[in-house]
């Protein structure tokens, strides 16, 4: 008796069976008590297909790539303030993180150097006092300046070329970016 190999499904096949269990769940879903459906109809997840138990993504982490991370780790505690964390790998570190806000601001010594096309923006209560402490000891790559949309902001660069942004806290915003 010869066996064959299991012949792959055509793509309509793999896709059939896929709505039918995305519907399924839907169903289940629209259908409990006091969840409405139209003539038997899952509309949650035809006009809403990203309403169904999913979160919003939460921006927790970046990281800025350095050429030399001690020297970029003392350069940034003196901008920041503040000590590195999270040495790693604790025998030979090639990453390092500075806890500010919300998010964990980290440097790498990855390539490329530097990051291509990226931009950290620091939100500051005095940008004014910011500016005054940074623009004659770093590099200035944008001056402080007022813009059309409302915001006071001024661009340096880190050793590596890495453009750090600073910008006033705008009491307009939402209290989750004001804090």
């Amino acid at each position: 008796m010869t066996v064959l190999p299991p012949t792959p499904l055509p793509m309509w096949t793999a896709l059939a069976s896929w709505w039918v269990t995305i519907a399924s769940i839907a169903a289940a879903i629209t259908t409990r008590p006091g969840n409405a459906t139209h003539s038997g109809v899952v509309d949650c997840c035809l006009t809403q297909p990203y309403s169904v138990a999913i979160d919003s993504p939460r921006l927790t982490h970046v990281r800025v790539n350095v050429s030399d991370l001690l020297t970029s780790i003392e350069w940034y505690e003196a901008l920041l303030d503040t000590r590195a964390e999270g040495h790693w790998p604790t025998d030979a570190p090639t990453y390092a993180h500075f806890n500010v806000g919300p998010i964990q601001f980290a440097l790498g010594q990855y390539e490329p150097v530097p990051s291509n096309g990226v931009r950290f923006n620091f939100e500051v209560d005095d940008i004014d006092a910011w500016w005054q402490r940074l623009r004659s000891t770093t590099t200035v790559l944008e001056q402080l300046t007022d813009t059309a949309y409302g915001t006071r902001k001024f661009t340096i660069l880190d050793p590596d070329g890495n453009e750090l942004g600073f910008i006033r806290a705008d009491s307009r915003l939402p209290a989750s970016r004001s804090t």
